[in-house]
Order: C-alpha cells, then sequence, then structure tokens
C-alpha cells in the first residue's frame, strides 16, 4: 500500500487490498448469513465487482489497516469471489460512533433479524446515555417498536439463533422471552419440533402465571386478589403451583413502579444507574480493590467511587428483576489503566538464595529481597456534571473577586480584546502568544502575563496599528469561548491561591451521590477523624445513612475543611 493512501481524505472512495480489511470481533451487530443468498452475492460479485463501496474506519493498532464498519456480507463475497481490492469509504471514528453507523446503515438490510436488531437497539440506547426516545429517533423507530426489541434481548442465545435461522417467528420469540431462562431453550425446540404456531404456543403460555414468591414488589394486597390462584394448571407437564398471579398486566405495572423506586433510591449513591436492557455486557466491569483485576484500596475509594462513570446495573429480565450489580466501571478503558497501575504499584518479595561464604551459607537458607514500590495517585476518569457545575461556577466566581481593582489584569484583558479584534495572525506569531493565539485567551493570557510594561505596550500599539491599517473584517472565533478556562487562568497570574478561596458547603457535597461523597470524605482525611471522634466503624455506619442526613452531619461535625480543595477542584 503506498503512502498516498495513508493521506485519504475522510469520507473519501478508494480502493484496498482486501487483506488490508478484518472484521473487529464482536462488532458487527449481524450474527447470521444465509447460504442461499450468500451464494447469489458471490456470483454477482464475480461478474460485476463489489458496485456499494464498504465502509470502514482506520486501526490504531496496526497502521495502513482497517476495521469494517459496515458491508461484512460484500467482505466475505469478494474473498471468496478471488478479489483483490475493493471500493472503501475510509471514515475515522472511533468504535463507540462506529457502532452507531454499523447499525444505522444495517437495520434497513435484506436478513437482519429482530434479535440482531435488539442487540444493535442497546448499542444504540447505550450511545444515547440511555434516552429510549433519542435512540428510536435515531433508528427510525417508533418507541413501540424499540420497547419491543429490547424485550427480545430477554431471550436466551438459543432462541434468538432459531429466530435469525428463521426457524421460528419474532412472535415465538417474543413469547419466549417472556419466559425463565432455564425453559426458554427445551419449549423453543419442542415447538420447533410440533410446528407450534404462534397462536398454539400463546394458548399454552396462557396458562403460565407467576409466583408470588418471585415478586420483586410488596405482594401484601396480593392476598385479597381475585388473580391471586391456588388452581392447579400446567405448562409442558410442569406444575404451576398454587399462590399465584394469572394478571400479567397488574404484576408488570408493578414489576416496572419497583424498579424505578430502585433507580431513584441508587441515585442518590451512583452517579449512573443502567438497566441490562441498555448496557452491553462488554461496556462495562465490576470494580475489585485487590485480585487479579483490583484497581487498589485507594483507588476505588478516592477515585473511583467519586468517578462520574462509577455505577450500577439493574437485572430486569424474568426471574431476576430488582437484582442489582453494584459498583460497575462504565470505562473499560479506564478501568484497565487503573487495574495495570496499580499491579505496577504492589510491593513483590522474591526470595534468592543468600551471597554469603558457602562456608557461613546455611543450607537452605535464603534472604528476602525488597523491590521497590511505585507509588500511585488515586483519580477518578470524570467527574460528575452537576459538581461540575458548582467547580465552574467557583472558579468564575473567583476569577471575577481576585481581578476586582487589578489594573495591570484589565491590561491584559483589553490587549488581548485588541488583538482578537484586529484578528491579525502575524501578530499572534510574531509575540508567539500561545498554542491556541488569540482565539484562546485561557492560552494566550499566561504569555500576555508574561511580558513586561514596555513589551505590552508594543504589543497594544502593534494591535492598534494592525486594527486602523490592516483590519477589513471580524475574525472572532465561531465557537463560544470556554470562560470557566479563562478563570482557571486568571488566579495564576494574579497569584490567587485556590486554597484561600474555595470552600467545602452543603451545596457542594449535596452535589455529589453517596459514593461521590464518601470519596470525597476519605481524600480529606473525615473518616478517620470522625471514627476517632466516636468509635471504629462509625463512618460506616453514617455512610448508610441517607445522603441529605449525611451532608448534615458533616457540615455540623466540626471538622476542619480550611484550605481543602479536593482533586476535583484542583483538576489534578
Amino acid at each position: 500500500m503506498s503512502d498516498s493512501a495513508l493521506a485519504i481524505a475522510d469520507d473519501s472512495l478508494c480502493y484496498l487490498p482486501l487483506d488490508h480489511l478484518a472484521v473487529a470481533d464482536g462488532f458487527n451487530p449481524r450474527t447470521y448469513f444465509d447460504e442461499a443468498k450468500h451464494a447469489e452475492l458471490v456470483a454477482s460479485i464475480r461478474d460485476h465487482g463489489v458496485v456499494q463501496p464498504l465502509l470502514v474506519r482506520p486501526r490504531a493498532d496496526q497502521p495502513e489497516r482497517y476495521f469494517l464498519i459496515a458491508g461484512e456480507r460484500r467482505w466475505r463475497a469478494a474473498r471468496e469471489a478471488a478479489l483483490e481490492t475493493v471500493p472503501v469509504i475510509i471514515r475515522d471514528v472511533d468504535e463507540r460512533e462506529a457502532r452507531i453507523l454499523s447499525v444505522i446503515e444495517n437495520k434497513d438490510r435484506d436478513g437482519v433479524s429482530p434479535g440482531e436488531e435488539a442487540r444493535a437497539a442497546r448499542l444504540i440506547v447505550d450511545a444515547c446515555d440511555g434516552d429510549r426516545d433519542e435512540a428510536a429517533k435515531r433508528l427510525g423507530w417508533s418507541r413501540s417498536v424499540l420497547e419491543a426489541r429490547l424485550l427480545l434481548l430477554h431471550a436466551v442465545d438459543d432462541v434468538l439463533a432459531a429466530l435469525a435461522s428463521r426457524k421460528i417467528k419474532i412472535g415465538h420469540a417474543e413469547l419466549l422471552a417472556t419466559l425463565p431462562d432455564e425453559t426458554q431453550s427445551g419449549t423453543c425446540t419442542k415447538l420447533i419440533d410440533e410446528g407450534w404456531t404462534v397462536a398454539d404456543l400463546r394458548s399454552r403460555l396462557d396458562q403460565f402465571a407467576f409466583h408470588l414468591r418471585d415478586a420483586i414488589f410488596d405482594t401484601a394486597a396480593c392476598n385479597r386478589c381475585p388473580h391471586n390462584t391456588s388452581t392447579q394448571a400446567s405448562l409442558f407437564d410442569q406444575s404451576i403451583g398454587e399462590g399465584r398471579c394469572t394478571n400479567r398486566v397488574c404484576w408488570g405495572e408493578k414489576r416496572e413502579a419497583k424498579i424505578v423506586e430502585q433507580k431513584t433510591a441508587l441515585a442518590e449513591v451512583y452517579p449512573l444507574i443502567y438497566t441490562d436492557q441498555e448496557k452491553d455486557p462488554v461496556s462495562y466491569v465490576v470494580i475489585t480493590k485487590s485480585g487479579k483485576d483490583g484497581v487498589g484500596k485507594s483507588q476505588f475509594e478516592q477515585g473511583c467511587k467519586g468517578c462520574g462513570s462509577f455505577g450500577a446495573l439493574m437485572d430486569t429480565s424474568p426471574g431476576r428483576e430488582g437484582k442489582v450489580t453494584e459498583d460497575c466501571c462504565f470505562d473499560v478503558g479506564c478501568h484497565k489503566q487503573k487495574v495495570k497501575a496499580y499491579a505496577a504499584s504492589l510491593v513483590e518479595e522474591q526470595e534468592e538464595p543468600a551471597t554469603a561464604s558457602p562456608a557461613k551459607l546455611t543450607k537452605g537458607k535464603v534472604v528476602k529481597k525488597k523491590v521497590k514500590k511505585t507509588k500511585i495517585k488515586a483519580s477518578a476518569n470524570v467527574t460528575p456534571g452537576k459538581v461540575t457545575d458548582i467547580i465552574d461556577r467557583f472558579y468564575r466566581n473567583t476569577a471575577a473577586t481576585v481581578a476586582t481593582g487589578n489594573a495591570r489584569l484589565t491590561r491584559l484583558f483589553a490587549t488581548w480584546a485588541t488583538l482578537k479584534l484586529a484578528g491579525d495572525d502575524k501578530l499572534n506569531e510574531k509575540y508567539k502568544l500561545g498554542r491556541g493565539g488569540i482565539d484562546d485567551l485561557d492560552e494566550a493570557l499566561p504569555t500576555l502575563a508574561a511580558m513586561d510594561d514596555t513589551m505590552l505596550d508594543t504589543l497594544m500599539n502593534d494591535a492598534v496599528v494592525s486594527l486602523l491599517k490592516e483590519h477589513t473584517e471580524h475574525k472572532w472565533s465561531s465557537d463560544v469561548h470556554n470562560l470557566v478556562a479563562v478563570a482557571r487562568a486568571v488566579l495564576p497570574v494574579v497569584n490567587a491561591d485556590v486554597a484561600d478561596h474555595f470552600v467545602v458547603t452543603e451545596e457542594f457535597l449535596l452535589a455529589h451521590t453517596k459514593s461521590g461523597v464518601e470519596s470525597l470524605m476519605s481524600e480529606a482525611g473525615f473518616d478517620q477523624w470522625y471514627d476517632t471522634q466516636y468509635e471504629t466503624g462509625a463512618f460506616a455506619k453514617l455512610i448508610k445513612r441517607k445522603n441529605s442526613e449525611i451532608v448534615e452531619t458533616i457540615m455540623g461535625s466540626g471538622f476542619d475543611f480550611a484550605r481543602f480543595v479536593p482533586k476535583s477542584v484542583a483538576g489534578n
């Protein structure tokens, strides 16, 4: 492959060797390929070539190689037809954007099964941060179609495989998805062998009722309900038993209400709450402090718990409704980095033979050699949105306070504004005003602040001359300037110490989830201080209370937060 191929612009059409393309494991939402239609496509490609280009993205791990976004059927057929090159469109996107493109490109293709659509729909819901209305809009579906597809995720792999290979209809799959996992495969095999229609299956499942003992909601009111039956029935020779609910609609409504209640309660603890219908299993991992995939106690308590990617997953599948998987990290890449850093920090003791002379060496004696410990700093990858809003407001308010009456800072702003209005790139090059030049005040401000008064006078004079003599049109950036970044840049210019201005307030603490408050108090040393004031384990008991009660106790405890600046505020 020539170097010119590397310079192809995004969305350009070109031809690439087939051996330069690959399919990322588990990427394609399609898992079933009809053999007859595949043979037809191979014959067509032999005669006419690949008519519609494949959509690909560059591989980060192998230069000059690409992963398929869409077009695996054409790629497979082209290989069988012994083509050397195929037309492609290169799209420089990350994996998440690529998955969205793949789903949208494939959803209207011939042969895509509803089960494959269900997995694809989950990816889109994930990409839309759980907003199902937005996901339905992207897919071009109604909300009811989206919900119906997501419901299919409760079907086991055998059922979805049978649906993809056209052995059963979607109506069969939707009904089977309401059954517990352990009965789905057997029922699916039975209906295929005996040729049941959807109506046949529905007739049999109509006899099926829910066990009240499996309810995730309070069943006290069910004791007086006429739909609470002790009547014996059967489903494939299995006894229904007593204490069952036959009102599936009522059961479903109570179940959904309980799940909403649980999510609301969990939202006080975790910044992110998802259901299994909204998150692919590969998109999250359960965090542990130690072991093979541990991140360490310090990172878990002071980093992960205060991170915006920290959360919990709720199960909604039949028989497991309401089960919660806690302490989840929804940024798998960050988690891998933390695990790697913790593994490198562990102290290993290696046993080696003593180096003493043979005469002095006791048989079998060994000495321990300590390996130097690599220290790591606990950190959160993402600060929760509510906390970020308060931190941003703090920096802008503090910057405004320290700027009041500061003549030199006012002069720096006036100089920058004149440069901005003049829009002369030559001045930026001449005075080297930072990576962002005059477009970014937070980049230019430190450079301006380092100039003495004489140089500032010269720069201002040049800017005015350029404005009056050379300026022909406004060159203001179309982007809204990041005033928070500017506010942060102001503080070091006027030698203001963040610790002199930041105060831990009730509002700041309440913006955190319970896990965030716990992480913050560990960072401040409040947890150990509180245990010392009362008893060992006192903080652990406190953190189990409601968030508002926890914050009230902290604020009234008398703990000295003076000059404490959280990492989320300091930005490190």
